[in-house]
């Protein structure tokens, strides 16, 4: 054993080395690196991972039969999974009308719900157009009156022109009853313009409605329309 080997075995099982030695690089012996047993235990996973995913048979979007169903484009149900359609990633929810029209934008166990208040107020109209700004129980509810004072609906007026009015001084529906807008008073209607409009001016399940002809003939529709008489919740002619 040649005087280099001798210190290294000396040095690696802590002794001091032997004095005399030439300190030469090229005399120190070429000890071979080790493996990295990690890099290589990463290759495999990768190989095992990717083999699976070939032998899978995984298709793309376009040859998913779910993405072309009526399903996919109401309910953001895109992607067959375990024998049935389902929405797989975030895209599919917020891509569907779901979340358009009812704040329903996030996916949650293989449907698209409304999780919390962003799905409701910034990814959907449902906020500004019915008030139902709050995520509870998946889907998006009318909880406080300022939902309601502050969203918006179209009706149109005595001379049949469309108005953008707030739900609750154009319809009445200030409360937020049951997770929806509703009348809950007379004097909600009666401060209405669907009471000066059409004489829907007392609150009756939920709504405004005409219940006397009192309430009609205070009401454009009956001086400019001639529909003076309560019938059925409206102001009618005759």
């Amino acid at each position: 054993m040649d005087l280099w080997t001798k210190n290294y075995v000396r040095h690696r099982v802590g002794m001091r080395p032997v004095s005399g030695m030439r300190k030469h690089p090229s005399n120190r012996p070429r000890i071979r690196p080790k493996p990295r047993r990690g890099n290589s235990l990463c290759r495999l996973l990768g190989l095992i991972f990717l083999t699976a995913l070939a032998a899978s048979g995984c298709r793309s979007k376009g040859d998913d039969p779910c993405s072309s169903t009526e399903g996919c484009i109401e309910n953001g149900l895109c992607a067959k999974l375990q024998g049935r359609c389902m929405a797989v990633v975030q895209h599919h929810c917020r891509a569907s009308k779901v979340c358009r029209n009812e704040g329903r934008c996030s996916n949650v166990d293989g449907r698209c719900i409304a999780k919390d208040h962003h799905d409701c107020q910034r990814l959907s109209k449902v906020c500004i157009e019915s008030g139902h700004c709050h995520a509870s129980g998946g889907r998006c509810v009318a909880r406080e009156s300022t939902d309601c004072r502050t969203a918006h609906e179209r009706i149109r007026d005595a001379d049949r022109v469309w108005k953008e009015v707030p739900l609750c001084a154009g319809l009445g529906h200030c409360k937020p009853i049951g997770g929806r807008c509703q009348s809950g008073s007379d004097t909600d209607c009666a401060r209405s313009f669907i009471c000066r409009e059409w004489g829907r001016c007392r609150a009756m399940r939920g709504t405004c409605l005409a219940r006397e002809d009192s309430d009609c003939r205070r009401s454009r529709a009956c001086k400019e329309l001639g529909a003076c008489r309560a019938k059925m919740g409206k102001c009618v002619r005759g």
